[in-house]
């Protein structure tokens, strides 16, 4: 049964696929569902699978954390806050040694 996370989920599904301006038959036809399906999961009708999730992600070019944006666990926190996601992504786009590197000072760091 939705829930009202599901319709918050719903809801960036919406407005992640109209921002790529991509319409729900286009992301249905490449996720092998129907328009109406996709419908579904925007309206918070249907609970989207974390399998589908990964596939939606993957269609509209962006990261789980902005699916679910807006989700809190059950003490009150967001799964993401949009700080936590913004120096995810520009921790990311450096180089893998450079990432290796700041691994490798966290971990001494914490001994």
């Amino acid at each position: 049964m939705a829930n009202d996370d599901d319709k918050i989920i719903g809801t960036n599904l919406r407005n992640l696929r109209n921002l790529k301006g991509l319409s729900q038959t286009v992301i249905a036809e490449d996720l092998k569902i129907t328009f109406q399906q996709i419908q579904k999961y925007e309206k918070g009708i249907n609970r989207i699978s974390l399998s589908t999730s990964i596939r939606l992600v993957k269609a509209l070019k962006c990261s789980i954390f902005d699916l679910t944006e807006g989700v809190y666990n059950e003490a009150g926190i967001e799964l993401m806050p949009l700080q936590d996601r913004r120096f995810l992504k520009e921790f990311n786009s450096l180089s893998k040694e450079t990432r290796d590197f700041i691994k490798t000072v966290m971990i001494k760091s914490k001994n």
